[in-house]
């Protein structure tokens, strides 16, 4: 492990290239199998400057809980949950900025022992959007408890009746459909940041994704809008092909380690 002091440094392709390829150089070039990471211009850039003047032999790897997580953020663009995500921002951090908010939830979820607490949503973690939701979902019930205490204004209340109303139907709906689109490529992505992850694996868990993603959007219970279930399968097919057809991340490598594995 090596770190360096390089901010007043442009951090190019041809930058991290070279880096690359002299620690790649100290340790032995004939070592290196593949070159990973994510895919932003300059990184992406160098990754194919290493593996087709620098490293021939290494194998050109997306980093796939990048690609993930860019599934993801593009599933929660979709204008049906937008609603939805705004009232979770909203909510969780009116209550991590209230300290009667933040007592009070803490005792009704224990006593409806609802589990973890709200989730704010980062920018350091991958998904955190679909975590945040969850954890608003299985808070509901404790959330309304304290919406009845809470002075007039303080929360988003209109959307946490305890009594049915339409807002707060709405909301829960556009929450669970958030969640149903969202969390097959939420789980997925937390077993592939596992060490042992194999290029098969990110073959198979992403065709996983797939299959319970379309799982959730067929099944009549969800009611999810037409126009949802195009959008949602735009962007599965826009990923795919990125990552396994002819994208400019496809490579033939997931497919073989699979048929091999």
């Amino acid at each position: 492990m090596e770190t360096r002091e390089v901010t007043s440094e442009s951090h190019t392709a041809e930058w991290i290239a070279s880096y690359v390829q002299r620690v790649a150089t100290e340790v032995d070039v004939s070592r290196f199998s593949g070159i990973c990471s994510d895919s932003t211009g300059n990184t992406l850039a160098a990754r194919r400057l290493l593996c087709t003047k620098i490293l021939p032999v290494a194998l050109n790897l997306a980093d796939c809980c990048h690609h993930l997580n860019r599934t993801i953020l593009d599933l929660t663009k979709i204008p049906e949950f937008e609603l939805a995500i705004k009232i979770v921002r909203k909510t969780v951090a009116t209550f991590h900025s209230s300290h009667f908010g933040f007592t009070a939830l803490k005792a009704a979820r224990e006593r409806h022992h609802t589990g973890r607490g709200l989730e704010a949503i980062g920018k350091t973690r991958f998904a955190m959007i679909v975590l945040s939701a969850m954890s608003v979902q299985r808070s509901l019930v404790a959330i309304k408890d304290v919406i009845k205490l809470a002075p007039d204004g303080m929360f988003e209340a209109n959307y946490y009746q305890s009594t049915p109303s339409q807002a707060t139907f709405d909301f829960e709906s556009h929450l669970a459909q958030l969640i149903h689109a969202t969390y097959p490529a939420t789980k997925a992505l937390a077993c592939l940041e596992a060490l042992e992850t194999t290029a098969a694996d990110v073959y198979i868990f992403w065709h996983a994704v797939i299959c319970a993603t379309e799982e959730a959007l067929i099944n009549k219970k969800n009611r999810f809008l037409p126009d949802t279930v195009d959008a949602v399968q735009q962007v599965l097919y826009t990923r795919h092909n990125q990552l396994f057809g002819s994208g400019n991340l496809a490579n033939d490598v997931y497919l073989a380690a699979t048929y091999l594995n």
